[in-house]
């Protein structure tokens, strides 16, 4: 609509009522001065980034005006292009803040900050409409700018002079918001989890039984350290039961944390195996770097001795993080949870019984666990065989079944299409 104004003027008011428009030269070109200054300090104080960016559009008639009511070529010149370049830098802009707006759901500029840590690609792709808005050299508002304040300072000088400002608080203004949104630490939990990669269909993948099978990762591990590390608890005969992935991916703040629990929770057919408690192992072998930031494995030492406690069996384990009253009614003090920091290669090991449990990845780097599951091969037919006779096994022709029953039938992969990436921020906001 400003724009339309622009053009009204442009295409009626100028060629009907020259004598008129000439006689009130004076007026408009008072109200331009006091709308480029005004409209100017009120976007560098707003909060909401939508209505920043309007108040910057005031601003920016206002040297449209000066350009047209300077009747000489450069100052229509100038009003022409910028009425053209400013309708596409304005709607750039308000599309970048919609694109983070359909996210949080909110246009205020204090809930955002470190966006480029996350979103990269946008961060630059707002710095170059920023930059136009600006008026920085090499950008059409550049021109716009620079013809009409010529054409405006060959009638009036302190008009021109006055207006001039309008480079400068719109340097500010518009630095000022950029800064805020996009550069910084991420403050909020919102914000880190305003973007997560995955894959091209919008789906995350959640759950697949033998990862191996799926043909683009190897993760059975047969190799004679890992022997070296497993025979002397389970014998030169071991079978593999379990076999997962535990990605999280950067701020993924809210699926991302697992509950403590006790393993023994999954292994709810006894009768497949036997002796249970005394010759199944599992291991965690870090892929990438595992630290506090981003949810690295946390442990109780010395709570298998407290037998089963029935830590999270009220729920999913993916529920968020145990709170610490629940701890302590188990006979668990939370100031003893250790954290196991891993670099890539590391290997953990844990029992059925070991209270154990991640938080959210609040970092901005991906964390993947390879988490795999082993038994001594007499106590039970399921699974993998790993190792017979201390040497390793190749695989079979087809994945053996462990505790999926469907795994002939429905093998996966499984997807999560629900995108709750985006409940995250959702919820959060």
């Amino acid at each position: 609509l400003l724009k339309l104004g622009g053009y009204g003027f442009l295409r009626f008011l100028l060629p009907m009522f020259p004598e008129a428009s000439g006689q009130l030269t004076w007026l408009i070109f008072g109200l331009s001065a006091v709308a480029v200054i005004y409209t100017s300090l009120v976007a560098l104080v707003q909060s909401d980034m939508k209505k920043l960016i309007a108040y910057s559009s005031v601003a920016h008639m206002a040297i449209v005006t000066i350009g047209l009511f300077a009747f000489n070529r450069q100052g229509i010149e100038g009003a022409m292009i910028m009425m053209l370049s400013h309708g596409l830098v304005s709607g750039a802009l308000f599309l970048c803040v919609g694109v983070i707006y359909d996210q949080l759901h909110t246009r205020e500029i204090s809930r955002y900050g470190g966006l480029a840590i996350n979103m990269p690609k946008y961060a630059i792709f707002f710095l170059f409409f920023t930059m136009a808005s600006i008026g920085l050299p090499g950008t059409s508002g550049f021109v716009a700018e620079f013809l009409s304040l010529m054409g405006t300072y060959q009638v009036s000088t302190w008009t021109a002079l006055l207006c001039t400002t309008s480079i400068i608080l719109g340097a500010a203004y518009m630095l000022f918001l950029y800064r805020r949104v996009v550069f910084g630490e991420i403050k909020s939990d919102d914000v880190r989890a305003i973007y997560v990669d995955v894959d091209p269909a919008g789906t995350a993948q959640i759950r697949r039984d033998w990862e191996t099978w799926g043909g683009r990762v190897q993760l059975i591990v047969l190799a004679s350290p890992y022997r070296s590390v497993m025979e002397p608890l389970l014998g030169p005969d071991i079978r593999q039961v379990a076999q997962q992935i535990h990605w999280k991916p950067p701020g993924a703040t809210r699926r991302s944390g697992y509950r403590f629990h006790q393993d023994l929770r999954f292994r709810d057919r006894p009768e497949a195996y036997t002796d249970l408690m005394t010759s199944y192992i599992n291991t965690g072998l870090a892929i990438d770097p595992a630290t506090t930031d981003n949810g690295c494995l946390q442990v109780f030492p010395d709570s298998h001795k407290l037998g089963y406690l029935g830590l999270s069996d009220d729920g999913p384990i993916m529920k968020g993080t145990t709170q610490a009253a629940e701890l302590r009614a188990a006979g668990l003090d939370p100031a003893k949870v250790v954290n196991l920091e891993l670099e890539p290669g590391d290997l953990a090991l844990w029992g059925l019984l070991t209270v154990h449990g991640s938080n959210a990845n609040r970092s901005r780097h991906d964390r993947a666990f390879a988490i795999q599951s082993y038994v001594r091969a007499s106590t039970s037919e399921r699974g993998e065989w790993a190792f017979r006779g201390g040497l390793s096994v190749p695989l079979g022709a087809e994945p053996e079944i462990c505790k999926y029953e469907a795994l002939r039938e429905k093998p996966g992969p499984f997807y999560d299409e629900n995108k709750w990436f985006e409940d995250t921020a959702k919820v959060a906001s």
